[in-house]
């Protein structure tokens, strides 16, 4: 009789594909798109990257990691919000976490600081209404300034009204319905929730 033969194994197959470097596909804040040496008033980020299917990146500020690990999906798309960024200037890319850990080009954008909320004007029918002044309409009209594109909100009484975003210069106006009474009118920025000096 003879011995079995031994057994012997299937081979394991595999490939070595070429990596996909990755790319920073978008960067936005809560007004949209944030442009490579672009800016943004806001401290949350969003920012996308594609790089190879089910892998997973890294994003950094140079050379410092920043935000969480982003596992990428099924068709090497991610994304992930970078919180609390403070006023600077960032230059992120995102390493692979695989392979040769190729890297993406930077993206460069400024946290930059809010203007100053202001509410520089109310008018009645007769011109500038003047701290403590008397007006017998029922309507005034509000005008001051903040950051460009953002939104402020009315109070009238602490009571909150109305909300209206800034032009592209900074400046804001609406006409405020009021009625019989005392009246103490100042705006908050809905961003910040700083309230208005005169």
């Amino acid at each position: 009789m003879y011995d079995a033969d031994p057994a012997i194994s299937k081979p394991r197959t595999f490939t070595i594909g070429i990596a996909t470097r990755p790319s920073i596909t978008a960067v936005t804040d809560s007004l949209g798109p944030v442009a490579d040496n672009g800016s943004s008033y806001d401290t949350d980020i969003d920012v996308s990257v594609i790089a190879d299917p089910n892998q997973g990146v890294q994003l950094y500020d140079g050379d410092t990691s920043i935000g969480s690990l982003i596992p990428l999906d099924g068709k090497g798309e991610g994304s992930t919000t970078l919180t609390n960024l403070t006023r600077k200037t960032y230059a992120i890319k995102a390493r692979a976490l695989y392979g040769d850990r190729l890297e993406s080009p930077v993206h460069r954008f400024t946290i930059k600081p809010h203007a100053a909320i202001t509410l520089t004007s109310v008018k009645h029918s007769n011109g500038e209404l003047v701290q403590g002044g008397n007006t017998y309409d029922n309507t005034v009209t509000l005008t001051g300034a903040f950051t460009p594109l953002y939104e402020v909100q009315v109070y009238d009484n602490d009571v909150p009204r109305q909300i209206v975003s800034t032009l592209q210069n900074g400046t804001w106006t609406t006409s405020l319905a009021v009625d019989l009474g005392n009246h103490a009118v100042y705006v908050k920025a809905v961003a910040t929730d700083l309230q208005s000096t005169s």
